[in-house]
């Protein structure tokens, strides 16, 4: 009996130690998972900071995206008004070129005539020369004619 009682002991403390085996396997398992979970957690509570750090980037970033647009806005507006202001001009020169180009042509109509009143003035001025010739040769001859006259009558 005693041979007996031994071996189940044995047997049973075998079975002990295989257990106690299990169990401190399943026990380093579960402790590597804990330590797995802790350093989970410990990344889960950093990818949060993470998240709310990038979050914050993307706040300040749309602040930034909308005060760009608003002030592209303003910029566009203002570029709008300088296009209506600059082709305003275009129109007022194109209106004053074409002025110009009626000025000149009448300057030069003008001048024509100019040049053909100083060539009549010239004309004329030949002729009242020929023609204040003529009368002094006219009064010469008149002088003669008149003392010749008294001539006759004397």
């Amino acid at each position: 009996d005693r041979d007996f009682s031994i071996e189940k002991l044995r047997a049973d403390v075998d079975r002990f130690v295989m257990e106690n085996e299990t169990l401190n396997q399943r026990l380093n398992q579960t402790g590597e998972r804990l330590q797995i979970a802790e350093r989970n957690h410990d990344t889960l509570i950093q990818l949060r900071c993470d998240y709310q750090h990038i979050e914050s980037e993307v706040d300040g970033l749309k602040t930034e995206n909308e005060e760009y647009r608003r002030q592209n806005n303003q910029q566009t507006a203002v570029i709008d008004d300088l296009t209506e202001t600059c082709n305003s001009y275009k129109v007022k020169l194109l209106t004053v070129e074409d002025e110009v180009r009626h000025k000149k042509e009448d300057l030069r109509n003008l001048r024509d005539q100019l040049d053909e009143l100083d060539q009549r003035n010239q004309i004329l001025e030949a002729q009242n020369k020929l023609a204040d010739s003529m009368r002094s040769r006219l009064r010469d001859t008149q002088e003669e004619y008149d003392q010749a006259i008294e001539k006759s009558r004397r």
